[in-house]
């Protein structure tokens, strides 16, 4: 969540300097809270899953295969996914919005930035 929070001010902010402080303070807080997680951290600042040497590009293509998998596992039919991405133009708001209309059963596990890389390089190599 930490990530996500810092990517998404990044993403609002347009001067350099901010966003160099931005990602300055989130590398420094991940070096002293979970060190073991700063790796992926660089790779999904940079973008990337995997350094450039292992040739692991994700490669979905124009999200056909994003569109049926958030279909999928919210429930919904691919045409209205199709028609909020046409709306939204953003495939990331599409499942942030399926997903809070959606109820849970329980509590999912907490994410860390390892099994997120770790299930990118997963998906990466499928493709």
């Amino acid at each position: 969540m930490f990530l996500s929070l810092a990517f998404d001010l990044i993403a609002a902010e347009s001067g350099r300097i901010v966003i160099t402080h931005i990602l300055c303070n989130m590398l420094r807080t991940v070096i002293a809270t979970t060190p073991d997680d700063l790796l992926p951290t660089v790779y999904l600042a940079a973008n990337e899953i995997a350094p450039a040497h292992e040739g692991i590009k994700l490669g979905m293509g124009k999200g056909s295969y994003i569109i049926k998998a958030i279909s999928e596992a919210f429930g919904r039919t691919e045409s209205h996914v199709e028609q909020q991405y046409t709306q939204l133009g953003d495939l990331g708001l599409v499942a942030n919005g399926s997903r809070s209309s959606q109820t849970m059963i329980f509590m999912p596990k907490p994410l860390t930035v390892v099994k997120v890389a770790d299930t990118l390089r997963l998906i990466a190599k499928v493709f």
